[in-house]
């Protein structure tokens, strides 16, 4: 990790480890992170008396099925999409990083699943990093960092940032060491993270 200096190039090593693994891999990773931003949507809704987490969890579920060698059609994705639409928070009424990108993160990861030749897989990486600049910055997503390079600089050797890049570095180490994705495997990437990395 010692050569990689900024988001930019963590993107770059990503990009370049995942296109190193069969696409199952590249799926079960996309999907490992997701599951992780998933617990943010279960919070706010209890909190905020709002949403459902029922239509996010089914397409969670729906991907790693696939992961399993079951293909989903366009024409289902595009549907589960619009269930998860209804329940997606509004940030003008809701002020939530955490439950938007949980949303936000499956959509990416769809369109992965229905173009699994993109690379759209590195979209996901990128909005775990969003959000934790954000929770770092107090920024919505933190994308006016990219107009202050010094503060990105800054952002990115802060402990919560490295810990989110360590997370996906071993996420890839891990996949990595795998001849294929069984269902120990996929047990172990659905139940390793049990709370929400930031907030209360």
């Amino acid at each position: 990790m010692t050569d990689i200096n900024s988001q930019d190039q963590f993107y770059e090593y990503v990009e370049r480890r995942l296109m190193a693994l069969p696409i199952s891999h590249r799926l079960a990773f996309c999907a490992a992170i997701a599951e992780r931003l998933f617990l943010y949507y279960p919070r706010f809704s209890e909190r905020c008396g709002w949403g459902d987490p029922r239509p996010l969890r089914a397409v969670l579920d729906r991907v790693w099925l696939q992961v399993k060698g079951a293909p989903i059609s366009r024409e289902l994705a595009n549907s589960m999409l619009d269930e998860v639409a209804l329940v997606w928070p509004d940030m003008d009424e809701f002020s939530d990083d955490g439950a938007w990108t949980a949303c936000s993160v499956l959509e990416s990861l769809f369109h992965f699943v229905t173009d699994v030749e993109s690379n759209s897989f590195i979209d996901v990486s990128e909005q775990a990093l969003d959000l934790t600049t954000g929770w770092i910055d107090g920024i919505s997503g933190g994308y006016y960092v990219e107009e202050f390079p010094a503060r990105r600089a800054k952002i990115w050797k802060s402990a919560e940032m490295q810990g989110e890049v360590r997370r996906q570095i071993e996420l890839l180490e891990y996949l990595s060491s795998k001849p294929e994705i069984d269902d120990a495997t996929i047990d172990y990437l659905r139940t390793q993270y049990t709370t929400p990395d930031f907030g209360s």
